[in-house]
C-alpha cells in the first residue's frame, strides 16, 4: 500500500535519493539537473529542506513519488510554490500525484498557508490536467525560463 510520508530532516537521504532520481528519469520536466543537484552538498540539502516540506509517496520503504512546499524569497509567509512534483513511471495513473497535491494541501491549511504556486511547462499535459483537476487556476502563460525550450504556465492554488 502506498503511504504519503511528510519528509523531516531524518528523511535526508530519502528526499535526496528521489529527487536525484526524478531528475535522471524526467529531466524534460524540470528547470534544474541531475549534474546540477548531485553536485549539492549535505549542507545546501539541509538548507533546502529547513525552508521546504517535502512529501514522499512510498511503496513500503522504497520512494515513488516526491513533491515540495517551499519558501520564495518574494513570497508572502502565507505563500508556497509547489516544486519537484514527480511519479515513478510504474505508478502513474494510479493517483499517487493527486495524492501529494491534496496531503501538501492539508499541510498548507495545518500551517496558516493561504496560496500554492507552481510552474509547468506546456507540454507536460498530464500534469497540468491534474493540477487543474485539484483545482489550480492558471495566472500566467507563455513563460520562458532562460536556457530551456518552450513556454510554461504559472498555477495558483487558494487554500
Amino acid at each position: 500500500m502506498i503511504k504519503i510520508l511528510r519528509a523531516d530532516i531524518s528523511d535526508l537521504e530519502l528526499v535526496k535519493a528521489t529527487r536525484l532520481e526524478s531528475l535522471r528519469e524526467s529531466p524534460d520536466t524540470f528547470t534544474s539537473s541531475l549534474e546540477i543537484e548531485q553536485e549539492f552538498t549535505n549542507e545546501q540539502w539541509l538548507e533546502r529542506m529547513a525552508r521546504s516540506q517535502y512529501f514522499l509517496a512510498l511503496d513500503g520503504e522504497t520512494p515513488v513519488g516526491i513533491a515540495c512546499c517551499i519558501e520564495q524569497d518574494e513570497y508572502p509567509n502565507n505563500k508556497r510554490k509547489l516544486v519537484s512534483m514527480w511519479i515513478d513511471p510504474n505508478y502513474r495513473n494510479q493517483n499517487l500525484g493527486s495524492d501529494l497535491i491534496d496531503d501538501a494541501i492539508n499541510w498548507a491549511k495545518e500551517n496558516d498557508i493561504s496560496e500554492i504556486e507552481l510552474d509547468v511547462f506546456e507540454k507536460n499535459l498530464g500534469a497540468k490536467k491534474l493540477y487543474e483537476k485539484k483545482g489550480f487556476v492558471m495566472t500566467r502563460d507563455n513563460n520562458t525560463f532562460e536556457g530551456y525550450p518552450g513556454f510554461y504556465h504559472t498555477y495558483v492554488l487558494k487554500v
